[in-house]
């Protein structure tokens, strides 16, 4: 097993967790600062690759895009009747959704991306990242007022 991957892959199930958690109870600071992190671990894990490999940079650009659209500094309390913000939350969450769908499917496709034991977790929490933007757009699309 990788030990240089071995801190990230422990981290992104915790988190993955907390997203969980996050998402059931709807508690949405905790599932934004949750992708957040999530963002960050996998920006600073590929960033010693990132003008060597193909797959180290598109880790770090599209994770960065992830970590400035999910960024829980500044937040705009969600109520259904702002539509500019509810369109962005759904733009948002779409995103997420494509960014780790992206990584979930590729990691399937192509098998040789580092050590499979190590690397099968990751994956599998990228589905549970894809599954629970999902959810939020769900929710989004159903206007519940509840969802702050």
């Amino acid at each position: 097993m990788e030990s240089e991957l071995l801190i990230p892959t422990v981290a992104v199930l915790v988190l993955t967790a907390l997203g969980v958690y996050g998402l059931i109870s709807k508690k949405v600071a905790l599932l934004r600062w949750t992708l957040f992190l999530w963002a960050l671990i996998a920006i600073i894990a590929n960033i010693g690759g990132f003008f060597q490999d193909a797959i180290s940079t598109k880790v770090v650009v599209l994770f960065a895009c992830q970590a400035i659209l999910v960024a829980p500094f500044s937040s705009t309390p969600f109520d259904s009747s702002n539509k500019t913000v509810c369109l962005d939350a759904k733009r948002i969450s779409l995103t997420i959704v494509i960014i780790n769908l992206f990584f979930c499917s590729a990691g399937f496709m192509d098998m040789n991306m580092g050590s499979v034991e190590l690397t099968m977790p990751i994956r599998v929490c990228h589905g549970i990242v894809s599954a629970m933007g999902l959810m939020i757009f769900s929710r989004l699309m159903t206007w519940l007022p509840h969802f702050k």
